[in-house]
């Protein structure tokens, strides 16, 4: 084998080591890629939450008459125009 030949393998096994880095970080990308991919996909949603329970008993979206009333009876203690803050008043 001549001096040639060596210097000839000797680039072309360089050549070769810088393309294989060049696909890994490309290899690594599409890899996280493909993650987030999977993730959109599969991944846990938020409308997929679980079910809120209150005494075994689902909760209802629709409130029921007496947490109105109470809620009606809270806020009639509000005033508008007062200059102070706290029940009985509000904020200017």
């Amino acid at each position: 084998m001549s001096e040639k030949d060596i210097e000839k393998l000797i680039k072309e096994n360089n050549e070769l080591h810088t393309e294989i880095s060049v696909l890994k970080e490309e290899m690594a990308v599409m890899q996280n890629q493909l993650d987030w991919f999977k993730r959109q996909m599969f991944g846990r949603k938020t409308e997929q939450s679980t079910v809120i329970f209150e005494g075994g008993e689902q909760l209802s979206l629709i409130p029921d008459e007496k947490a109105v009333s109470e809620k009606n009876s809270y806020l009639s203690g509000w005033k508008l125009g007062s200059s102070r803050i706290g029940r009985n008043h509000a904020f200017i």
